[in-house]
């Protein structure tokens, strides 16, 4: 495993009584009506902007009676956001053989999207870290792509986590075997762009022990807590670092 880099941006761990402030919030998700995740109120709206406006008694379009709140969400990604929350990590450890060491790309991008959506930058963060860290070894399938493509907008740090991987990466011969179909457009365009602009015209892959070094903190969005930043009332801070071929 080639050597990866750190993350340089801030760390802020949520307050003790955050643990035990307030009652259980009990998340349902969409495709499982007999489980559920619990998790203490202080911690959801520590960490989720958007659950820090659902729950909050000052809002006029919050509910902060509510401790039972219906998702869209998957269980196997509510189950991720659980064990983040709790642990820092979003999966256990390989622990006996068989055991995967990482979350599948698919998986990991619904991560993200939750994260995004709800307003969790950290788990933003960790979902972008183990694809990094994964791409060291193997690639995401064209379909992943194209589910990423279609449901991100331009700016989308996921997004250009996903061309970056692709055009720093991939080399032309690899890339022309990919299936037609599921490459989007945008993504085309996206790398034809970098060939003929940035590359003048050549496209210079690196190496994977180089790609693991990149700066992984310009995928990250450093804004902090969700729910911190909002009780704060401050403009979501990010720090301008480019990977720049």
């Amino acid at each position: 495993m080639p050597e990866l880099s750190r993350c340089i941006g801030p760390l802020i761990d949520p307050p003790i009584e955050s643990y035990t402030n307030g009652d259980q919030i009990i998340l349902e998700p969409s495709d499982d009506a007999n489980e559920t995740i619990q998790i203490p109120r202080g911690l959801l709206t520590w960490h989720s902007s958007f659950f820090a406006a659902k729950l909050d008694s000052t809002a006029d379009f919050g509910d902060c009676g509510a401790n039972r709140i219906q998702t869209k969400e998957k269980l196997e990604v509510l189950k991720v956001f659980f064990s983040w929350v709790y642990t820092r990590r979003l999966k256990d450890p390989v622990r006996k053989p068989g055991d995967k060491e990482y979350l599948e790309f698919r998986l990991l991008s619904e991560v993200w999207f939750f994260g995004d959506f709800y307003g969790i930058p950290s788990l933003k963060n960790a979902a972008i870290d183990m694809m990094h860290e994964q791409n060291t070894i193997s690639f995401m399938r064209p379909s992943d792509l194209r589910y990423i493509y279609e449901n991100t907008l331009p700016v989308s740090e996921l997004r250009k986590f996903v061309f970056d991987s692709l055009s720093l990466v991939q080399n032309p011969k690899t890339f022309f075997k990919l299936p037609q179909e599921d490459m989007p457009t945008a993504l085309v365009w996206d790398i034809l762009k970098q060939i003929l602009i940035k590359m003048n015209g050549k496209w210079k892959p690196v190496s994977r022990s180089a790609w693991a070094k990149l700066n992984r903190c310009v995928w990250h969005d450093h804004a902090g807590p969700g729910g911190m930043v909002r009780e704060e009332g401050r403009a979501p801070k990010r720090l301008k670092l480019s990977n720049a071929a």
